[in-house]
């Protein structure tokens, strides 16, 4: 909202084409036949980074993964949810107080961890990983019910989990801002 009131067009379209005239990106091509010329280009595309990218005839090691979060009920465990700190373990599993519930998740093992673009919770990754895992850390987390579950998509950078962010080194007025939730 602050940058159209400072005066910045926003347009609502989807990029199918990069434009480039040697080492420099020149504009896009929208869906809808639309054409806009551009002096820098930033990439900010979050799961869709890499298409962007090699729509520029550049490459990014970023790819969507489904994340699964889960929320979940312990009677047990009433007494400790408002006194009870964010708990992350080793393996990357964390869990925290949510109101009267508790909210986790964790990121699958590699071998349960593909590409993808659907929004289906994959229920037994709680069952196999996190439910045990809680239990491990906490036993009162024995008897518990997940009361709700979502999954959304990280723009994951396959190389070390960071952000890229800057200049590509070979066209510089591409800038990549990708990679951003690990």
């Amino acid at each position: 909202k602050q940058a159209r009131r400072r005066g910045a067009d926003y347009i609502d379209g989807e990029v199918i084409e990069v434009l480039r005239d040697g080492d420099q990106v020149t504009g896009v091509v929208l869906k809808d036949g639309r054409r806009f010329g551009c002096g820098q280009l930033v990439n900010a595309a979050g799961t869709g980074g890499s298409k962007v990218a090699r729509m520029a005839g550049l490459e990014i090691p970023v790819e969507p993964r489904k994340r699964c979060i889960f929320v979940f009920d312990c009677r047990d465990a009433q007494d400790i949810n408002a006194s009870c700190p964010m708990l992350i373990d080793p393996s990357g599993l964390y869990v925290r107080p949510e109101g009267e519930f508790f909210i986790t998740g964790i990121a699958p093992p590699k071998d349960r961890d593909p590409e993808c673009w659907d929004f289906d919770v994959d229920h037994s990754l709680f069952d196999d990983i996190i439910w045990p895992g809680l239990y491990e850390r906490c036993e009162r987390f024995e008897a518990i019910k997940v009361i709700n579950a979502w999954a959304g998509h990280y723009s994951y950078n396959l190389l070390d989990q960071n952000a890229i962010l800057g200049r590509h080194t070979d066209v510089k007025n591409f800038i990549f801002a990708n990679g951003f939730s690990g």
